[in-house]
């Protein structure tokens, strides 16, 4: 059978361009610059997503929790990837049973991860398309709910 090729939405123009204006040219690509934080931001994100899906509920809940282990902060963490070191903040639970999958536990270089932060938004994608680029990325399976 054929597999066809799903076109995803396209990132908002006026974002990008909201986003743009806030930045100084020269602030784009450098040390401190716009593209830097933005990897941080959208990898602290993915790490956080992941421990909600370890625990099962979201951060501030006030609903019971499914079991007694809790989140119990944050740890920093350096991690180098292709041209430069991300400052991370990696949460942890009480329990200490949450293992990271985007940088797992002593994992101290992140090759590739410009290109895979660009694809994924050049991409637009659908979260059905996420899961199977994150599947040819890193070779798991990755639920919806840790996507969204």
């Amino acid at each position: 059978m054929r597999k066809t090729k799903r076109k995803g939405k396209n990132i908002n123009p006026e974002l990008i361009k909201a986003l743009l204006n806030e930045v100084d040219d020269q602030d784009l690509f450098g040390q401190e610059g716009f593209f830097q934080k933005l990897k941080e931001s959208l990898a602290n994100g993915i790490l956080e997503g992941e421990l909600e899906h370890h625990l099962g509920y979201k951060k501030h809940n006030k609903s019971p929790k499914i079991n007694s282990n809790r989140r119990n902060g944050h740890y920093s963490k350096s991690v180098l990837s292709d041209e430069d070191t991300l400052a991370l903040q990696i949460p942890r639970d009480r329990d200490n049973e949450f293992e990271p999958r985007l940088i797992p536990k002593g994992v101290r270089r992140f090759d590739g991860f410009d290109d895979k932060v660009i694809s994924l938004y050049a991409r637009g994608m659908t979260m059905r398309e996420i899961q199977e680029h994150l599947y040819e990325i890193y070779g798991t399976e990755v639920s919806p709910e840790l996507i969204s």
